[in-house]
């Protein structure tokens, strides 16, 4: 662990005598924050997920499938996508407008707030592959303990399904 620096007030201690909790706050106050700028910032996003990727993409996808029927899917005039067919190609189109919002917000901290997703996502200097894997282990471990509950002490039911070629 680094031990902060005192600082003399006028500027603020070198990135590398803070901890990564400091960096993280400081990396707020870098860029440009102005009130306006976030306000831009949400609708922009807003706008790009729902605007652009649901309604949008959604219309085009609708078209494409009424055109095609691929996948064995439909889309007949306002029911939405409809059909037995894969299940992996649905989820594929229904998550297209999170992709775009996705896109959304890194153009808004990269253009209209002027900084770099990492100084958002990490108080680090690089992205910490082995924090994300130790979360995934404890998602991974918590889920197991669910399982356990649900089998063994709820006594719920649970058939095995046959996976689809899909899979």
């Amino acid at each position: 662990m680094m031990v902060q620096q005192p600082s003399d007030g006028a500027h603020p201690p070198r990135e590398e005598s803070r901890t990564a909790a400091d960096q993280f706050f400081f990396n707020a106050t870098l860029g440009s924050n102005q009130l306006w700028r976030w306000v831009l910032g949400i609708v922009v996003i807003l706008l790009m997920w729902i605007g652009i990727g649901s309604i949008v993409l959604g219309i085009a996808g609708c078209a494409f499938l009424r055109a095609t029927n691929a996948f064995g899917i439909s889309c007949p005039e306002g029911v939405g996508i409809t059909g037995d067919g894969s299940l992996t190609a649905r989820l594929i189109i229904a998550g297209l407008g999170f992709v775009v919002g996705l896109v959304g917000i890194w153009g808004v901290v990269r253009l209209i707030h002027k900084k770099p997703l990492r100084r958002v996502a990490t108080g680090r200097s690089s992205f910490d592959c082995n924090r994300y894997l130790y979360a995934m282990v404890v998602a991974l471990i918590v889920s197991l303990v669910v399982f356990a509950v649900n089998r063994f002490i709820l006594r719920l039911d649970m058939t095995f399904q046959e996976p689809s070629w899909e899979y």
